[in-house]
């Protein structure tokens, strides 16, 4: 069952409850501190920029469990816990690669969708929009924050929309990941793409 707050949570019988990410405000941490005694929590941590937040370490102490999609994650919580796991990403391959890609002559479209260094392509963007004027940069949530003000066109997608996004995905010619060498989020944009 999901539910977007821990008192939904804890109001249900279950085996384990699991906190995606999760920052729990001061009664939830209450909460929370008095049942992790007698029930299972785990940690489901994605973002290493939750790692940020004292709340978040507090909340990682107490979890039974914690789960990261990368190996670098593993290591950088190493000291806030022992019990981690790494879990593969639980993306279905097969439905997003079921429909066939819909590609428009004459245009070039460049995917941008996830958590990545979308900084390092602002200046790229510029110089290619200059001599492309066919250039569609088409921009997640997080692409679209770094854009904001970068003097080139492009469109923000709600990725919340599962259809629209994976329609979106089949238009991209390229996608691109900008990172700064470290692997620390899920890969799952590079499996979609």
């Amino acid at each position: 069952m999901q539910v977007e707050h821990l008192p939904a949570g804890l109001a249900h019988n279950a085996d384990c409850t699991i906190l995606p990410n999760w920052i729990l405000s001061d009664r939830e941490l209450v909460e929370y501190q008095e049942m992790a005694k007698t029930r299972t929590f785990v940690y489901d941590l994605s973002s290493p920029h939750l790692l940020a937040y004292k709340r978040v370490q507090e909340t990682l102490q107490l979890a039974h469990l914690v789960t990261v999609p990368t190996e670098w994650l593993k290591k950088e919580i190493g000291t806030l816990h022992r019990n981690i796991q790494v879990l593969p990403s639980t993306l279905d391959l097969h439905f997003f690669r079921e429909e066939n890609r819909t590609l428009r002559r004459g245009v070039h479209t460049v995917g941008c969708f996830g958590p990545f260094d979308w900084d390092q392509l602002i200046e790229p963007f510029i110089y290619l929009a200059q001599r492309m004027p066919s250039l569609v940069v088409l921009a997640g949530p997080e692409a679209a924050d770094c854009f904001r003000d970068a003097p080139f066109t492009y469109h923000a997608i709600d990725t919340k929309d599962c259809y629209q996004y994976r329609q979106v995905l089949r238009q991209c010619n390229l996608g691109l990941q900008p990172r700064d060498g470290r692997i620390v989020h899920d890969p799952i944009w590079k499996q979609e793409y």
